[in-house]
């Protein structure tokens, strides 16, 4: 409490000694002290309810504990540093502050060693990468052999997607390829979680739009695959009626040492028509 308020206080105790009687003089003493701590209450926690003296006399005790300690002065002198101010330093102010820039402080270090651990992450992910075969047929430069963990770590810092994670399998429901998105499934092996296949779908459509929209998606991807991978080594004609549920009919097939397939083709799910590609690395087991 300032000390200037408490003089006042007691100067007017004494002033209404003379003239007023001892309850009359104790209940203004009572009601100018706590009409003080009220105040000061009322800055610091912002509480506009009518609090007890009682309660506040333990709060004005508490702050007055700290007030003597190390840990406060520190505070202070900091807060002086740091601060502009014109009204009369309260200690509740100065410990918010305190606070509040220690909590700043906890979530800035936070940050910081998660963007360590990522980037700790992201480097060993790439340090994998480099130690494995590259081939055309790798995913955006990803290569087949990665192991599950690295691969998240690498198409997060690429793409900035969290993918659906089904264990062994991922898929992004719209992943780039090209200029157009397509929902596109990584598969890992169950035993060790290495990236063996992956496969590109395009979206399901009615019977009536196969001709016009599946055939040009199929026709986009196949052409996407060409530009990495040459010529397909055959072309199969694929009418409406070739395609069976859930098996993929190819339409382009691609041959290469290494793999068991790399097709683009069309498949068929409860009855509706899409256009699928797969690439599968031949096991090393």
């Amino acid at each position: 409490m300032n000390i200037g308020k408490i003089y006042l206080i007691i100067f007017s105790f004494f002033f209404y000694g003379i003239c007023a009687s001892n309850d009359s003089l104790l209940t203004f003493f009572y009601d100018s002290l706590k009409n003080v701590y009220l105040k000061e209450y009322q800055k610091c926690t912002g509480d506009s309810s009518n609090v007890s003296f009682k309660d506040l006399i333990n709060w004005k005790k508490q702050i007055n504990i700290f007030v003597q300690t190390h840990s406060y002065k520190e505070m202070l002198s900091l807060y002086i540093s740091q601060k502009n101010y014109d009204e009369p330093i309260l200690p509740c102010k100065v410990i918010k502050w305190a606070q509040e820039r220690k909590k700043e402080q906890n979530k800035n270090e936070k940050l910081l060693i998660h963007q360590l651990i990522k980037e700790e992450e992201l480097n060993y992910a790439k340090k994998e990468a480099d130690s494995l075969s590259k081939s055309l047929f790798d995913f955006d430069s990803i290569p087949f052999g990665i192991s599950k963990k690295s691969f998240l770590v690498l198409a997060e810092n690429k793409y900035n997607l969290k993918p659906v994670d089904m264990d062994y399998y991922i898929y992004f429901n719209a992943l780039p390829l090209g200029g157009r998105n397509f929902l596109i499934a990584f598969y890992f092996d169950k035993k060790n979680y290495k990236l063996y296949k992956y496969e590109i779908e395009s979206v399901p459509l009615e019977p009536s739009q196969f001709n016009r929209a599946v055939r040009s998606d199929a026709d986009y991807i196949a052409n996407e695959f060409e530009k990495r991978f040459g010529p397909p080594l055959r072309r199969e004609s694929v009418g409406f009626f070739d395609i069976k549920s859930n098996i993929l009919t190819p339409y382009k097939i691609w041959k290469a040492d290494g793999f068991d397939a790399v097709i683009v083709g069309f498949s068929l799910h409860e009855h509706k028509y899409y256009s699928k590609a797969l690439v599968v690395k031949t096991s090393s087991q």
